[in-house]
């Protein structure tokens, strides 16, 4: 049976966008961002002679990894853990981009597992380039357990 408790924390959150950025795109962070992934896809490392090259969609979740909303007044104990991410590229991302993010906190939840309480958060960024152009939509969760 899956007891269900309250959790307090500054609601409005859930009614407002944040910004983050900007964040340029170098072939460095590129580069390094496909050695920390073993990535050998020649689209994104580049093809050698012409050096066209774009990031893999996911370089975007770095970008934000860590981020959480301020003023969160989340009233509940516990350690903090990434529960997982999504991805959804709608545009190439290339060197030289600059990109910003519009992020949302979409839920906050409490659920009771088999390690006890704890209290899930759900954001979604929405990466656009220097033109305005939607790059990627990013989800992400975490969790907090006791």
């Amino acid at each position: 049976m899956t007891e269900l408790f309250e959790v307090r924390f500054n609601r409005e959150i859930l009614s407002t966008t944040f910004k983050a950025g900007p964040f340029r795109i170098t072939h460095e962070m590129i580069d390094l961002f496909n050695a920390s992934i073993d990535q050998t896809n020649p689209k994104f490392i580049g093809d050698g002679e012409t050096g066209d090259v774009v990031a893999p969609p996911s370089l975007p979740v770095l970008l934000i990894d860590d981020w959480e909303p301020p003023d969160l007044q989340l009233e509940f104990d516990g350690v903090i853990y990434l529960a997982g991410y999504s991805v959804e590229p709608y545009e190439p991302i290339r060197p030289g981009d600059v990109l910003t993010a519009s992020i949302k906190v979409t839920d906050v939840y409490p659920k009771t597992g088999r390690s006890g309480p704890m209290v899930f958060l759900k954001k979604e960024a929405l990466f656009t380039n220097q033109d305005d152009v939607p790059v990627v939509k990013v989800g992400g969760s975490s969790v907090w357990r006791k």
